[in-house]
């Protein structure tokens, strides 16, 4: 057995091997409590169930059921590419997917925080107010997961293959605290800035993106953001802010994200650089396989950013 505090947030049980008579519309039959009432709509009532997951959060109880559905995805021979940034993404087409802006939530959340710091551990006041806290939290954490389902929808709908970005999250969020000996520097900075890729979610929006698109390729991120889509020029000096981006080899300028996400999806294809153009290159010459053209090649077409091999 293992320790379970009696202030711990959610505490569940799991029903494994369920059969089909256990779960209906609208109701349940748990072993040993018997049959118990649910609320809201069921879409998937007429698949097999497999499992079922009670638990409690925030004063509520919830039941969740994992069914086996059939479902038909298909490869529709189209490549996107995904950058992702702080509070928002963007993919090779130009589109962005912003997050829903909850800075009076999160202000709610720190004035319970503050709240909590002031009342007596153990008393009812700071139960209270931990419970406060927890449901703002939870409200965020439901705002986020809205958002990332309906990013991944948009994004799967309209490319069966997505490429991104092969990031270590965990190691980006990391404290720059450092140590007494070896105080680090820019604290402050780098926490907020990993409260705001936390608030993105990167991670739960890879996991929804590979489940309902048909194919996700993950690429190393390195030096994507500062690489020209056009001529594969790499230098620092290209990014000449966080949200422009303009090549000092051969002057062409962009939206950052945009250009982030064009390399992605060269990456992704096997081509380095010529970002625009990886639509054309997927299959390569033939008996060749990918290639990368640079924009002063005969073969390539400004015009059009495409290659012709005739």
């Amino acid at each position: 057995p293992q320790f379970k505090s009696k202030h711990r947030g959610r505490n569940s049980f799991t029903v494994p091997d369920l059969k089909p008579n256990q779960v209906t519309g609208k109701a349940a039959r748990i072993p040993v409590v018997g049959w118990v009432a649910l609320s809201g709509k069921n879409p998937y009532s007429g698949c097999v169930p497999v499992r079922m997951t009670g638990y409690r959060q925030c004063g509520k109880r919830y039941m969740t059921t994992v069914y086996k559905v059939e479902i038909e995805v298909s490869d529709d021979g189209k490549t996107i590419g995904l950058d992702l940034n702080a509070g928002q993404s963007t993919d090779s087409d130009g589109d962005r997917y912003g997050m829903t802006g909850v800075s009076r939530l999160q202000a709610r959340t720190r004035r319970y925080q503050r709240m909590m710091a002031r009342r007596q551990k153990g008393s009812k006041r700071r139960k209270k107010a931990r419970r406060l806290c927890a449901k703002t939290q939870r409200r965020i954490a439901n705002i986020r997961k809205n958002d990332n389902h309906h990013h991944s929808k948009a994004i799967a709908g309209k490319a069966g293959t997505v490429v991104m970005e092969n990031l270590q999250i965990k190691n980006m969020t990391k404290s720059a605290r450092g140590t007494r000996e070896n105080p680090g520097r820019g604290v402050r900075q780098k926490a907020g800035l990993n409260r705001a890729i936390t608030m993105t979610g990167w991670g739960q929006l890879g996991q929804f993106v590979g489940y309902k698109a048909y194919r996700i390729i993950k690429v190393p991120a390195q030096y994507t953001s500062r690489t020209c889509c056009e001529c594969g020029h790499e230098a620092k000096a290209n990014r000449i802010s966080q949200a422009r981006f303009m090549c000092a080899a051969c002057g062409h300028t962009a939206n950052a994200d945009l250009n982030a996400a064009l390399n992605i999806l060269a990456r992704g294809n096997g081509a380095t650089g010529l970002g625009r153009g990886v639509h054309v290159l997927k299959g390569g010459v033939p008996g060749n396989g990918p290639v990368a053209l640079s924009p002063g090649s005969d073969l390539y077409d400004p015009s059009t950013r495409s290659v012709n091999f005739a």
